[in-house]
């Protein structure tokens, strides 16, 4: 689909550095309690990568703290130029709520049940014209194969740490 600003004038490899770098110090600065494992296997941290079809980034992670461990997705992409469709509840109870930002940018947060636990997603436009898209959850899968299992009773994130690791300056297509 269409997006806004042009692509990003960095290269790939610059820019996976720059990201993950960026994601590193947010990881420190914003949640210095939480332990954070990458999920991909001989990494020291999660590291972004870069997806050509779809021309975005994105990143994993496994958090804990003493309640139990969660997961975090991330991806930054450049912003639709179409208008988000109306908030809806995306399941049975679901929530979902549109929220303007302080200093600009809009964030959608829904939340709702999915494997036996809890999963919030929240999508923020950025006025840089950067999109991130964070996602966390209570939930450990053992294997493909295996039936989930809820860690916790709440995602290790809550919906306005989600926002401000979403916003964080550094996690920009547009440095």
């Amino acid at each position: 689909h269409a997006t806004g600003p042009p692509p990003p004038t960095e290269t790939v490899s610059a820019g996976v550095s720059r990201l993950t770098a960026a994601l590193d110090d947010a990881f420190r600065t914003q949640l210095p309690d939480l332990r954070v494992t990458p999920v991909e296997p001989g990494c020291e941290r999660p590291q972004f990568q870069y997806h050509p079809q779809y021309k975005r980034f994105f990143a994993s992670a496994f958090l804990s703290d003493s309640k139990g461990r969660g997961w975090l997705y991330l991806v930054l992409a450049p912003t639709a130029t179409e208008r988000r469709p109306a908030c809806v509840p995306v399941q049975d109870g679901g929530t979902c709520e549109d929220r303007d930002l302080p200093g600009g940018g809009t964030a959608r947060i829904e939340t709702f049940p999915v494997d036996g636990g809890k999963q919030y997603q929240v999508d923020i436009d950025r006025p840089d014209g950067t999109t991130a898209h964070v996602v966390t959850n209570n939930l450990h899968y053992g294997s493909a194969e295996a039936v989930p299992s809820a860690t916790r009773s709440e995602p290790i994130l809550t919906p306005d740490q989600m926002i401000r690791l979403g916003s964080t300056p550094d996690l920009t297509l547009y440095p």
